[in-house]
């Protein structure tokens, strides 16, 4: 499990966030290292952007996670954008009849990352 922090890109425009990196396997053994990952992301920032293409592993209990920090995130009025999905999510969100659009946020995502 790696989890790699946002950094923000000042550009000319503003500020823009960089994605949060989160990859390797993550299930029910370790989601709370991630639910305070995304505690600390919804308390500090107005975007929140993660780059999810490289998780290996995932279960219900990320994907049910991923759905309550969406409401939360939404419920605060930051924007909660997932920019990358790998094949494990998609096919765990697929096998429980779950559409990526129901964790993923707004501003699309990106599918299969690298």
């Amino acid at each position: 499990m790696l989890l790699v922090g946002p950094d923000v890109n000042n550009s000319a425009a503003g500020p823009e966030p960089v994605p949060c990196k989160i990859e390797g396997e993550w299930s029910i053994r370790n989601v709370e290292a991630l639910q305070k990952l995304l505690a600390g992301q919804l308390d500090g920032s107005a975007d929140v952007v993660l780059d999810l293409g490289a998780v290996r592993e995932c279960d219900t209990a990320v994907l049910q996670l991923l759905c309550a920090a969406q409401k939360t995130a939404a419920g605060r009025g930051a924007r909660w954008r997932i920019a990358r999905l790998s094949p494990a999510i998609e096919e765990t969100a697929a096998a429980i009849g779950l559409s990526p659009a129901e964790f993923a946020g707004s501003g699309g995502e990106e599918r299969h990352g690298v």
